[in-house]
Protein backbone atom coordinates (compact mmCIF):
# COMPACT_ATOMS: atom_id res chain seq x y z
CA UNK A 1 0.00 0.00 0.00
CA UNK A 2 1.63 3.35 -0.99
CA UNK A 3 1.62 6.44 1.57
CA UNK A 4 1.27 9.76 0.38
CA UNK A 5 4.48 11.44 0.44
CA UNK A 6 5.70 14.16 2.97
CA UNK A 7 6.05 17.34 1.52
CA UNK A 8 9.27 18.60 0.74
CA UNK A 9 10.68 21.06 2.70
CA UNK A 10 10.23 24.66 1.85
CA UNK A 11 13.43 25.84 2.10
CA UNK A 12 15.51 24.80 -1.19
CA UNK A 13 18.84 26.38 -0.66
CA UNK A 14 21.77 24.05 -0.33
CA UNK A 15 23.24 24.09 3.32
CA UNK A 16 26.73 24.04 4.70
CA UNK A 17 27.10 21.08 7.14
CA UNK A 18 27.71 22.28 10.68
CA UNK A 19 31.04 24.38 11.41
CA UNK A 20 31.39 22.73 14.66
CA UNK A 21 31.18 18.98 13.38
CA UNK A 22 34.56 17.00 14.40
CA UNK A 23 36.53 15.94 11.55
CA UNK A 24 36.74 12.66 10.23
CA UNK A 25 39.10 12.03 7.55
CA UNK A 26 38.09 8.59 7.18
CA UNK A 27 34.64 9.36 5.79
CA UNK A 28 34.07 6.93 2.67
CA UNK A 29 31.61 9.56 0.99
CA UNK A 30 34.11 12.49 1.67
CA UNK A 31 36.56 10.54 -0.76
CA UNK A 32 38.13 8.35 2.05
CA UNK A 33 39.54 4.66 0.18
CA UNK A 34 40.34 1.79 1.99
CA UNK A 35 42.81 -1.47 1.17
CA UNK A 36 43.32 -4.49 2.60
CA UNK A 37 47.13 -6.18 2.51
CA UNK A 38 47.27 -8.85 -0.08
CA UNK A 39 47.59 -12.64 0.90
CA UNK A 40 51.10 -12.95 -0.92
CA UNK A 41 52.19 -9.59 0.65
CA UNK A 42 53.05 -7.73 -2.52
CA UNK A 43 50.72 -4.97 -1.80
CA UNK A 44 47.37 -3.55 -0.40
CA UNK A 45 44.00 -4.53 -2.68
CA UNK A 46 40.93 -2.79 -2.79
CA UNK A 47 37.58 -4.86 -1.74
CA UNK A 48 33.80 -3.61 -1.82
CA UNK A 49 33.35 -5.17 1.06
CA UNK A 50 35.78 -3.13 3.17
CA UNK A 51 33.95 0.19 2.49
CA UNK A 52 31.20 -1.02 5.36
CA UNK A 53 34.68 0.02 7.70
CA UNK A 54 33.93 3.72 6.28
CA UNK A 55 30.45 4.13 6.03
CA UNK A 56 29.45 5.24 9.16
CA UNK A 57 27.59 2.62 9.98
CA UNK A 58 28.34 1.20 13.51
CA UNK A 59 26.12 -2.00 12.80
CA UNK A 60 27.31 -3.44 9.80
CA UNK A 61 31.33 -3.56 9.28
CA UNK A 62 33.91 -6.02 7.50
CA UNK A 63 34.97 -9.27 9.47
CA UNK A 64 38.89 -9.88 9.41
CA UNK A 65 40.45 -13.13 9.88
CA UNK A 66 41.70 -14.97 12.72
CA UNK A 67 45.76 -13.35 12.74
CA UNK A 68 47.38 -10.66 11.35
CA UNK A 69 45.64 -8.36 8.99
CA UNK A 70 46.42 -4.67 7.66
CA UNK A 71 44.01 -1.99 6.03
CA UNK A 72 45.35 1.10 4.54
CA UNK A 73 42.85 3.84 5.14
CA UNK A 74 43.81 6.84 2.08
CA UNK A 75 42.76 9.48 4.10
CA UNK A 76 40.56 12.76 2.49
CA UNK A 77 43.41 14.71 2.48
CA UNK A 78 46.97 15.60 4.32
CA UNK A 79 45.62 15.90 7.97
CA UNK A 80 47.40 16.71 11.96
CA UNK A 81 45.72 13.68 12.97
CA UNK A 82 44.06 13.50 17.55
CA UNK A 83 42.20 10.22 17.63
CA UNK A 84 41.14 7.36 16.29
CA UNK A 85 37.82 5.07 16.99
CA UNK A 86 36.37 1.67 16.17
CA UNK A 87 33.64 -0.50 17.63
CA UNK A 88 33.91 -3.71 18.43
CA UNK A 89 32.27 -4.86 20.61
CA UNK A 90 33.01 -8.87 20.11
CA UNK A 91 36.06 -8.90 18.60
CA UNK A 92 39.16 -10.21 20.86
CA UNK A 93 42.25 -9.17 20.01
CA UNK A 94 44.67 -6.14 19.53
CA UNK A 95 45.77 -3.21 17.18
CA UNK A 96 48.53 -0.99 16.34
CA UNK A 97 48.30 1.91 14.07
CA UNK A 98 50.46 3.27 11.77
CA UNK A 99 50.91 6.38 9.35
CA UNK A 100 52.59 7.62 6.24
CA UNK A 101 52.81 11.14 4.71
CA UNK A 102 52.03 10.05 1.03
CA UNK A 103 51.24 6.70 -0.62
CA UNK A 104 52.17 4.03 -1.94
CA UNK A 105 53.25 2.32 0.40
CA UNK A 106 56.55 -0.15 -0.62
CA UNK A 107 57.51 -1.32 2.79
CA UNK A 108 57.22 -1.31 6.24
CA UNK A 109 60.21 1.35 6.01
CA UNK A 110 57.75 4.03 4.65
CA UNK A 111 55.54 3.59 8.12
CA UNK A 112 55.72 5.75 11.50
CA UNK A 113 54.22 3.68 14.48
CA UNK A 114 51.39 5.96 15.59
CA UNK A 115 50.16 4.15 18.62
CA UNK A 116 51.17 0.82 20.41
CA UNK A 117 49.69 -1.87 20.52
CA UNK A 118 45.55 -1.90 22.16
CA UNK A 119 43.28 -4.26 22.87
CA UNK A 120 40.07 -4.15 20.67
CA UNK A 121 37.45 -3.34 22.52
CA UNK A 122 33.57 -1.29 21.99
CA UNK A 123 34.28 2.27 21.05
CA UNK A 124 37.23 3.61 23.15
CA UNK A 125 38.76 6.38 21.84
CA UNK A 126 42.64 6.54 20.77
CA UNK A 127 44.48 9.34 21.11
CA UNK A 128 46.92 10.35 18.56
CA UNK A 129 49.37 12.90 18.09
CA UNK A 130 51.06 13.44 14.21
CA UNK A 131 51.58 16.11 13.05
CA UNK A 132 50.99 15.56 9.15
CA UNK A 133 49.66 12.34 7.34
CA UNK A 134 47.43 11.41 4.24
CA UNK A 135 47.82 7.08 4.94
CA UNK A 136 46.64 5.24 8.19
CA UNK A 137 47.32 1.58 8.21
CA UNK A 138 45.63 0.14 11.10
CA UNK A 139 47.03 -3.36 11.90
CA UNK A 140 44.43 -5.95 13.22
CA UNK A 141 46.14 -9.02 15.27
CA UNK A 142 42.70 -11.06 16.20
CA UNK A 143 42.22 -14.04 18.37
CA UNK A 144 38.29 -14.35 17.81
CA UNK A 145 37.11 -12.39 14.90
CA UNK A 146 33.91 -10.64 14.62
CA UNK A 147 33.10 -7.15 12.50
CA UNK A 148 35.02 -4.19 12.92
CA UNK A 149 33.14 -0.98 12.66
CA UNK A 150 32.48 2.34 12.45
CA UNK A 151 36.44 3.80 12.32
CA UNK A 152 36.90 7.49 12.69
CA UNK A 153 39.95 9.51 12.14
CA UNK A 154 39.74 12.84 13.85
CA UNK A 155 41.97 15.67 13.54
CA UNK A 156 42.74 19.33 11.99
CA UNK A 157 43.50 19.59 8.50
CA UNK A 158 46.74 20.20 7.16
CA UNK A 159 47.50 23.82 5.59
CA UNK A 160 43.23 24.95 4.42
CA UNK A 161 40.61 22.46 4.33
CA UNK A 162 40.37 21.10 0.96
CA UNK A 163 37.06 18.91 1.45
CA UNK A 164 34.18 21.06 2.31
CA UNK A 165 30.19 19.34 2.77
CA UNK A 166 27.04 20.95 1.75
CA UNK A 167 23.57 19.52 1.96
CA UNK A 168 21.57 20.31 -1.20
CA UNK A 169 17.91 20.48 -1.20
CA UNK A 170 15.74 17.45 -2.39
CA UNK A 171 15.00 18.20 -6.06
CA UNK A 172 11.66 15.76 -5.85
CA UNK A 173 10.53 12.20 -6.89
CA UNK A 174 12.73 12.37 -10.25
CA UNK A 175 15.70 12.65 -8.49
CA UNK A 176 17.22 9.26 -9.73
CA UNK A 177 16.43 10.41 -13.45
CA UNK A 178 19.24 9.86 -15.96
CA UNK A 179 19.84 13.26 -16.57
CA UNK A 180 20.92 14.22 -12.55
CA UNK A 181 24.81 14.05 -11.78
CA UNK A 182 26.46 12.34 -9.02
CA UNK A 183 26.98 8.90 -8.03
CA UNK A 184 24.63 6.93 -6.14
CA UNK A 185 25.54 5.85 -2.98
CA UNK A 186 23.33 4.96 0.50
CA UNK A 187 24.60 7.74 3.11
CA UNK A 188 23.86 8.25 6.62
CA UNK A 189 21.62 11.17 6.80
CA UNK A 190 21.50 11.08 10.98
CA UNK A 191 25.00 12.50 10.90
CA UNK A 192 25.48 15.50 12.42
CA UNK A 193 28.03 16.32 9.35
CA UNK A 194 25.29 16.53 7.01
CA UNK A 195 22.48 18.55 9.46
CA UNK A 196 21.11 15.98 11.61
CA UNK A 197 20.15 17.49 14.69
CA UNK A 198 18.65 16.11 18.21
CA UNK A 199 15.35 18.11 17.60
CA UNK A 200 13.72 17.29 20.81
CA UNK A 201 14.96 15.17 24.01
CA UNK A 202 13.30 14.55 27.49
CA UNK A 203 16.56 14.93 29.50
CA UNK A 204 19.05 18.12 29.27
CA UNK A 205 22.80 16.64 27.60
CA UNK A 206 24.97 16.31 25.10
CA UNK A 207 22.02 14.32 22.84
CA UNK A 208 24.35 14.78 19.14
CA UNK A 209 26.79 12.53 20.63
CA UNK A 210 24.28 10.27 19.15
CA UNK A 211 24.91 11.35 15.65
CA UNK A 212 28.35 12.74 15.59
CA UNK A 213 30.13 9.68 14.15
CA UNK A 214 31.82 8.60 16.76
CA UNK A 215 31.40 5.25 18.58
CA UNK A 216 33.66 6.93 21.40
CA UNK A 217 30.91 8.81 22.30
CA UNK A 218 27.14 8.15 23.77
CA UNK A 219 24.31 9.62 24.95
CA UNK A 220 22.61 8.29 27.90
CA UNK A 221 18.75 7.56 27.29
CA UNK A 222 16.99 7.64 30.58
CA UNK A 223 13.04 8.90 31.64
CA UNK A 224 12.95 12.11 33.40
CA UNK A 225 11.32 12.47 36.82
CA UNK A 226 8.16 10.62 37.28
CA UNK A 227 8.00 9.08 33.62
CA UNK A 228 8.05 5.88 32.77
CA UNK A 229 10.14 6.07 29.00
CA UNK A 230 12.39 8.19 27.70
CA UNK A 231 11.91 10.14 24.47
CA UNK A 232 14.64 11.52 21.64
CA UNK A 233 13.60 12.78 18.11
CA UNK A 234 16.78 13.30 15.60
CA UNK A 235 15.56 15.13 12.70
CA UNK A 236 17.25 15.17 9.22
CA UNK A 237 17.98 18.33 6.98
CA UNK A 238 15.44 16.82 4.34
CA UNK A 239 12.61 14.27 3.86
CA UNK A 240 14.51 11.25 2.96
CA UNK A 241 13.03 7.98 1.90
CA UNK A 242 14.89 5.76 4.78
CA UNK A 243 16.43 2.04 3.68
CA UNK A 244 17.36 1.25 6.93
CA UNK A 245 18.14 2.45 10.26
CA UNK A 246 21.04 1.35 12.93
CA UNK A 247 21.98 1.85 16.00
CA UNK A 248 25.08 1.28 18.55
CA UNK A 249 24.00 0.75 22.41
CA UNK A 250 25.51 -0.49 25.12
CA UNK A 251 24.41 -2.72 28.14
CA UNK A 252 21.11 -2.19 29.62
CA UNK A 253 17.56 -4.38 29.64
CA UNK A 254 14.41 -2.67 28.52
CA UNK A 255 12.04 -1.99 25.25
CA UNK A 256 13.47 0.26 22.72
CA UNK A 257 10.85 1.43 20.21
CA UNK A 258 11.69 3.13 16.90
CA UNK A 259 9.10 5.20 14.81
CA UNK A 260 8.81 8.44 12.61
CA UNK A 261 7.54 11.38 14.12
CA UNK A 262 6.69 15.12 13.57
CA UNK A 263 8.63 18.30 14.74
CA UNK A 264 7.06 18.51 17.55
CA UNK A 265 7.82 14.88 19.04
CA UNK A 266 4.13 13.23 18.06
CA UNK A 267 4.29 10.01 17.19
CA UNK A 268 3.89 8.28 13.81
CA UNK A 269 4.69 4.98 12.50
CA UNK A 270 6.17 2.40 14.77
CA UNK A 271 9.13 0.87 12.74
CA UNK A 272 10.55 -1.71 15.18
CA UNK A 273 10.45 -2.61 18.69
CA UNK A 274 12.53 -4.92 20.50
CA UNK A 275 13.61 -5.91 23.86
CA UNK A 276 17.35 -5.65 25.67
CA UNK A 277 18.58 -8.63 27.48
CA UNK A 278 22.10 -6.28 29.08
CA UNK A 279 24.45 -6.88 26.61
CA UNK A 280 26.26 -4.17 24.28
CA UNK A 281 24.47 -4.63 20.94
CA UNK A 282 24.50 -3.69 17.19
CA UNK A 283 21.04 -3.19 15.92
CA UNK A 284 19.75 -3.06 12.20
CA UNK A 285 16.11 -2.85 10.33
CA UNK A 286 15.15 -2.72 7.06
CA UNK A 287 12.62 0.45 6.52
CA UNK A 288 11.18 -0.71 3.23
CA UNK A 289 12.12 3.32 1.90
CA UNK A 290 9.41 5.28 4.28
CA UNK A 291 9.68 8.69 3.54
CA UNK A 292 10.30 10.73 6.91
CA UNK A 293 12.35 13.82 7.98
CA UNK A 294 11.93 12.45 12.19
CA UNK A 295 13.12 9.51 13.59
CA UNK A 296 11.84 8.82 17.30
CA UNK A 297 14.01 6.76 19.84
CA UNK A 298 11.56 5.57 22.96
CA UNK A 299 13.57 4.42 25.41
CA UNK A 300 11.25 2.60 28.55
CA UNK A 301 14.37 0.33 30.89
CA UNK A 302 13.48 -2.38 33.20
CA UNK A 303 14.74 -1.31 35.97
CA UNK A 304 15.72 2.48 35.52
CA UNK A 305 18.58 1.94 33.36
CA UNK A 306 19.62 4.51 31.08
CA UNK A 307 20.71 3.29 27.32
CA UNK A 308 23.92 4.66 26.39
CA UNK A 309 23.47 5.24 22.48
CA UNK A 310 26.73 5.45 21.10
CA UNK A 311 25.22 5.78 16.96
CA UNK A 312 22.11 6.24 15.51
CA UNK A 313 22.48 5.79 11.77
CA UNK A 314 19.41 6.49 9.34
CA UNK A 315 20.54 5.58 5.58
CA UNK A 316 19.01 6.24 2.42
CA UNK A 317 19.33 6.70 -1.08
CA UNK A 318 21.64 9.86 -1.80
CA UNK A 319 23.14 11.51 -4.90
CA UNK A 320 26.96 12.57 -3.92
CA UNK A 321 28.44 14.91 -6.40
CA UNK A 322 31.88 16.34 -6.35
CA UNK A 323 32.90 20.11 -7.64
CA UNK A 324 36.17 20.70 -7.75
CA UNK A 325 37.59 24.79 -7.47
CA UNK A 326 38.47 26.40 -10.56
CA UNK A 327 41.38 25.75 -12.31
CA UNK A 328 44.37 27.91 -10.08
CA UNK A 329 42.31 28.17 -7.77
CA UNK A 330 43.21 26.64 -3.55
CA UNK A 331 39.65 26.67 -2.63
CA UNK A 332 37.89 23.54 -1.45
CA UNK A 333 36.13 20.37 -3.03
CA UNK A 334 32.71 20.86 -2.32
CA UNK A 335 31.10 17.53 -1.97
CA UNK A 336 27.16 17.75 -2.30
CA UNK A 337 24.48 15.40 -0.60
CA UNK A 338 21.30 15.44 -2.15
CA UNK A 339 18.57 12.98 -1.29
CA UNK A 340 17.97 10.52 -4.23
CA UNK A 341 13.67 9.33 -3.62
CA UNK A 342 12.18 6.68 -4.38
CA UNK A 343 9.96 5.93 -7.33
CA UNK A 344 7.21 5.72 -4.95
CA UNK A 345 7.18 5.65 -0.73
CA UNK A 346 5.93 2.33 0.53
CA UNK A 347 4.28 1.11 3.62
CA UNK A 348 6.11 -0.44 6.16
CA UNK A 349 5.55 -2.95 8.53
CA UNK A 350 6.99 -2.98 11.95
CA UNK A 351 9.65 -5.10 12.29
CA UNK A 352 12.11 -7.14 14.79
CA UNK A 353 15.53 -5.58 14.14
CA UNK A 354 18.63 -7.89 13.73
CA UNK A 355 20.77 -8.02 16.46
CA UNK A 356 23.76 -7.47 14.39
CA UNK A 357 26.45 -8.76 17.10
CA UNK A 358 24.22 -12.65 17.03
CA UNK A 359 24.49 -13.06 13.59
CA UNK A 360 27.08 -16.20 12.49
CA UNK A 361 30.08 -14.15 10.74
CA UNK A 362 31.42 -15.96 7.81
CA UNK A 363 34.82 -16.52 7.05
CA UNK A 364 36.00 -12.75 4.88
CA UNK A 365 37.10 -13.68 1.07
CA UNK A 366 39.39 -10.76 0.00
CA UNK A 367 38.94 -10.07 -3.45
CA UNK A 368 42.49 -11.39 -5.25
CA UNK A 369 42.18 -8.65 -7.25
CA UNK A 370 45.08 -6.97 -9.16
CA UNK A 371 47.84 -5.72 -6.91
CA UNK A 372 47.82 -1.80 -7.25
CA UNK A 373 49.47 0.85 -5.82
CA UNK A 374 48.07 3.06 -4.08
CA UNK A 375 48.72 6.76 -5.63
CA UNK A 376 48.26 10.28 -3.86
CA UNK A 377 45.68 11.48 -4.63
CA UNK A 378 45.05 14.98 -5.89
CA UNK A 379 42.06 16.10 -3.68
CA UNK A 380 40.65 18.12 -6.11
CA UNK A 381 39.67 15.07 -8.37
CA UNK A 382 38.57 12.88 -5.45
CA UNK A 383 35.75 10.77 -7.03
CA UNK A 384 33.25 8.49 -4.91
CA UNK A 385 33.80 4.75 -5.26
CA UNK A 386 31.37 3.28 -8.01
CA UNK A 387 28.22 2.10 -6.21
CA UNK A 388 25.52 -0.40 -7.54
CA UNK A 389 22.47 1.92 -7.94
CA UNK A 390 19.81 -0.95 -7.55
CA UNK A 391 21.78 -2.78 -3.92
CA UNK A 392 24.24 0.79 -2.56
CA UNK A 393 24.58 -0.87 0.95
CA UNK A 394 28.22 -2.20 0.96
CA UNK A 395 28.34 -6.11 0.67
CA UNK A 396 29.73 -7.19 4.80
CA UNK A 397 30.94 -10.44 5.24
Amino acid sequence: MAVAPHALPADTTAKAAPADVPNNFARGFSGAHIFVESGNGMGFVPGQALQAVIDDDAASGWTPPVGRTRLLIQLTQDATLEDLSLFAPQAEGSFKVWTAASAPILGDSDLTLAHPEHALNDGQRTALNLPQASVVVLELNVSASAPIRGVKIGGRPTGELSIATIISPAAGSDDNAPTQKGEIAEVNFALKALGGAISRQDVPGEADTMIDGDTATSFPLTPGANAKTAHSVIQLASVVDIDRVTLAVGPARGTLRVQTSDEEGSAGRELAAMELDGGTEALSFSTNGVRAAHIQLDWTPSEGEALAVKEVGIFALARIERTPPPPGSSGPVVVSVAPAFNAVATAVTPVTPTRVTEVEEEEPVVEEEPVVEVEPENTASASVPDADPVEPRPVSS
